[in-house]
């Protein structure tokens, strides 16, 4: 038994927490089981890249689906482990967005570039919350450089301390794997690994490769992850049958949820 807030729970670290299926990007989808301490390692290592926010009235911006393990793992959990209270928006429109972000102390907004995209489009997304705006993350897709300049001119006109900050992940990672922070970020790169994740190359006989060699090769991510990517049709051959494994690393603690 744990005690969760003052609260007794059957629940351990290493359960099963959900089961997502990835949308086959790299091969055939999959069914991946994500447990507990991998959800609640994932919320603690973002928490190491959050800013300073009052607890009291800082919320988050949650449109990304919650089938999503970037929407569910990445956005809602975390935001609510970190103390944001979460604005729920089961179907995203822009012009409602930027109206929650005008109306209230939004703070961090985890989503697809589109979504960006979207709402700086809108003519109301310059307006007297876009000053509170300080975490932002985009994934899920190929952000232009382009429009990272556009995005960051306009945070910068209104002082708001945010940058559009791009990442990588899976949902065998329960979402986020890598990514951009202010203190690491580079120009078209996906970011630095998060904390206690290493990044290898593999050629496809499973021999390590040097960095910076690009090959469409085997991916391993070790660390509070291990798993492994290849195309579907060799994955057999190559891996000797083995499937996506997620080995998560224990987060010692209940998560402290803010629940108002």
């Amino acid at each position: 038994r744990n005690n969760c807030a003052g609260f007794e729970c059957d629940i351990q670290p290493d359960q099963l927490a959900t089961i997502m299926f990835t949308s086959g990007t790299t091969g055939k989808s999959k069914t991946i089981r994500l447990s507990s301490y991998a959800f609640n390692s994932l919320a603690f290592k973002l928490y190491l890249l959050d800013t300073p926010h009052d607890y009291k009235t800082a919320h988050a911006l949650c449109a990304l689906p919650c089938f999503h393990a970037y929407g569910l793992a990445g956005s809602a959990h975390y935001g609510i482990c970190n103390a944001y209270k979460p604005f729920l928006i089961p179907k995203f429109d822009p012009r409602q967005a930027n109206e929650i972000v005008r109306k209230y102390n939004v703070i961090e907004f985890l989503g697809v570039p589109k979504m960006f995209q979207k709402m700086l489009q809108e003519d109301n997304f310059e307006n007297e919350g876009t000053k509170n705006l300080s975490m932002l993350f985009a994934g899920g897709d190929i952000v232009s450089k382009a429009f990272v300049d556009e995005f960051d001119s306009v945070m910068e006109k209104h002082g708001a301390p945010g940058k559009l900050c791009r990442g990588y992940g899976l949902t065998e990672v329960s979402s986020v794997c890598s990514v951009n922070t202010y203190e690491n970020c580079r120009e078209d790169s996906i970011g630095k690994p998060l904390g206690d994740i290493t990044v290898e190359i593999w050629d496809e006989n499973g021999k390590k490769l040097k960095l910076y060699r690009f090959t469409p090769v085997l991916t391993a991510i070790l660390g509070f992850v291990t798993m492994l990517i290849m195309p579907a049709q060799t994955a057999n051959k190559q891996a000797g049958g083995l499937t996506p494994e997620l080995l998560a690393m224990r987060f010692a603690g209940c998560t402290r949820m803010l629940l108002e």
